[in-house]
């Protein structure tokens, strides 16, 4: 009896193993003349404005004089990672950026694929949204969605996940 656990988990570990640190990816590529904000829903249409309050810049964190908690050896690397902390939802012109990936669980890298963190947190559908940052800076939430300024630019079901990596490219306009 013993044994056949001890095998079990020497499988179960070096199948672990085999996968460790391959994540699967969905970026959004940006090549409109303008910062966009993005956000990730599996209602076709947006109704209300959680979402839309979610993918605001975060300044809640960010306090004049306090010392970071993080000390860099570049200045310029601290100020990314703030710009990355308080603007985590935008994706800036002629750039592309991470969206989604597959989820680690207790060290074990990629033990939740992509196709499932979809079909478990989306109910088999996730929807990207996106919203111009001259709209995010010019209206209200509310404005934001009673006047349909979210715009969505794909739906990913796990039948589009074929490859470790999926890119969602905005067109220029």
């Amino acid at each position: 009896m013993n044994k056949k656990l001890v095998l079990l988990l020497v499988i179960l570990i070096s199948s672990c193993i085999k996968n460790e640190g391959d994540y699967e990816y969905i970026y959004l590529t940006n090549n409109t003349n303008e910062d966009i904000y993005y956000f990730l829903s599996k209602d076709d249409i947006i109704r209300d404005t959680t979402l839309i309050k979610l993918i605001r810049p975060d300044t809640t964190n960010v306090v004049i004089g306090k010392r970071p908690s993080v000390i860099y050896a570049y200045k310029e690397d601290s100020i990314i990672s703030r710009e990355n902390q308080m603007f985590s939802f935008r994706v800036k012109r002629q750039s592309t950026k991470e969206i989604f990936k597959s989820s680690s669980l207790d060290g074990v890298m990629n033990a939740i694929s992509m196709k499932q963190r979809i079909n478990i947190e989306y109910d088999g559908k996730v929807n990207v949204f996106i919203v111009k940052a001259t709209d995010l800076n010019s209206f209200s939430d509310k404005n934001i969605v009673k006047n349909k300024l979210c715009k969505k630019v794909r739906s990913v079901t796990e039948k589009d996940i074929t490859s470790d990596t999926l890119i969602i490219v905005l067109p220029s306009h």
